[in-house]
């Protein structure tokens, strides 16, 4: 047996290091094959343009809100509130008379389309006030 002097290593060290290396090579290569691959770029950009064929504005029957159309189910097509009737009423008008007459009376200058609501809370079509 050969006499160690002090501060001299001997090679163990050496292949300890190597095989650290080595393992974490390994581990990387195998977590590099086995990744996810990421989807077909062109199929994922066809699905966008037709979900944003709308257009901005317009919600999901297709009515131009930027351009004051609202969807009038009697009818069964996008109209202007203040231009056109609507019989049975809009949803807005449909929600407002459900919950009920209102105790105040609205701000004047605030809105300018309002709804006709019967007695029995049913929305009857929108009135324009003159």
């Amino acid at each position: 047996m050969t006499r160690q002097l002090y501060g001299e290593e001997r090679s163990p060290n050496l292949w300890r290091t190597f095989l650290v290396t080595l393992v974490v090579a390994f581990f990387c290569l195998v977590a590099w094959l086995t990744a996810a691959r990421p989807g077909d770029i062109g199929r994922v950009a066809k699905e966008i343009q037709q979900d944003s064929a709308l257009g901005p504005g317009r919600d999901q029957r297709g009515c131009l809100h930027s351009a004051g159309y609202t969807w009038c189910e009697g009818l069964g097509k996008c109209i202007r509130p203040w231009r056109d009737s609507c019989p049975g009423g809009t949803e807005f008008c449909r929600h407002f008379c459900a919950k009920g007459p209102s105790t105040s009376f609205p701000e004047r200058g605030k809105h300018s389309v309002f709804c006709r609501c019967t007695d029995d809370g049913q929305a009857a079509d929108y009135v324009h006030e003159r």
